[in-house]
């Protein structure tokens, strides 16, 4: 499905809620948020989201800007962004339970600003190929985060086959 500019797979508009169990969200495409955008409050539960795109800039897999997400028990892989390909937070409280991040291009996981905590969580691959490295920005961890301010929590992580190329 392409949605065009947010959201190819679920638009979580502003103050909204959405809660999604044992689902996948498979091959969409939009500007940002190729999987899903949101602004509301998102809870994933035992669902895959692998394949999606975000053609132009954020969140291949998810795209949040504001309200909170949390995921558990769930698979966010292959999924593609010119900039952040796996999940994309900015002003967002997230929590990240006992889930599954790897194989997306460009960037497993960005935070900008809000709060992340991550639990139980396997974060693998993190690799920033030709596509998305542009502007000289080399930004290929498991977890990169911009802004200081907010805070980011790792516990009982595996974090495994990283790397930055050189600027």
């Amino acid at each position: 499905h392409d949605a065009g500019q947010q959201g190819g797979g679920l638009y979580l508009n502003y103050q909204g809620d959405a809660t999604v169990t044992r689902s996948a969200i498979v091959d969409n495409h939009s500007v940002n948020g190729g999987g899903i955008y949101s602004d509301g409050t998102l809870m994933l539960t035992n669902t895959t989201l692998s394949g999606n795109t975000a053609q132009s800039n954020y969140g291949g897999g998810i795209y949040a800007s504001s309200g909170s997400t949390t995921l558990e028990f769930s698979t966010i892989a292959g999924n593609s962004g010119s900039s952040y390909g796996g999940i994309y937070l900015t002003g967002t409280q997230a929590d990240v339970r006992s889930t599954v991040i790897s194989g997306n291009v460009n960037t497993q996981c960005y935070r900008s600003g809000g709060t992340l905590r991550i639990t139980s969580t396997l974060i693998r691959d993190g690799s920033c190929g030709a596509p998305g490295c542009a502007g000289g920005r080399r930004t290929a961890q498991a977890l990169h985060r911009q802004r200081p301010g907010g805070e980011s929590r790792v516990q009982r992580q595996t974090l495994r086959h990283h790397s930055v190329q050189a600027w």
